[in-house]
């Protein structure tokens, strides 16, 4: 014969067990879901964080060129915020883009080596050109 509890104990539910996970506020559920991944193509290229003890910034991190890279922001919605910097910065790493591919210091060499070269070629475009000898 088989042992059916729930009859034998006329459906009184007492448990014996304590819990041990804490339940959480409503207004704490989200904050539990940290790190925010940020995905493409259901592929987690970027990952934010919010503040902690020590940092009063969110951070948006990645992997580009196998070094992994960090950019902080005062808020995490909004213009300016990590979360559309990370959302553009995936559709960029998809790609494959290289300008992700630079560190902060790289991009600004690069910024100033096009900024040189631009102008170089305006003092070459503005030499007069002289005219060619006719021949006879």
């Amino acid at each position: 014969m088989r042992t059916i509890f729930s009859r034998k104990n006329d459906g009184s539910s007492v448990s014996d067990t304590v819990l041990t996970q804490k339940n959480l506020e409503s207004g704490d559920a989200d904050m539990a879901k940290w790190p925010k991944r940020v995905k493409h193509r259901n592929k987690v290229l970027a990952k934010i964080y919010r503040p902690c003890l020590g940092r009063d910034s969110y951070r948006v991190t990645w992997y580009a060129a196998n070094k992994r890279q960090m950019k902080s922001f005062p808020t995490y919605a909004g213009q300016g915020g990590a979360k559309d910097f990370a959302e553009a910065l995936v559709k960029e790493l998809a790609r494959n883009s290289q300008a992700v591919m630079l560190t902060p210091p790289q991009a600004t060499d690069a910024l100033a080596a096009i900024e040189r070269l631009g102008a170089f070629y305006q003092r070459k475009l503005l030499v007069p050109v002289r005219p060619c000898a006719k021949s006879v």
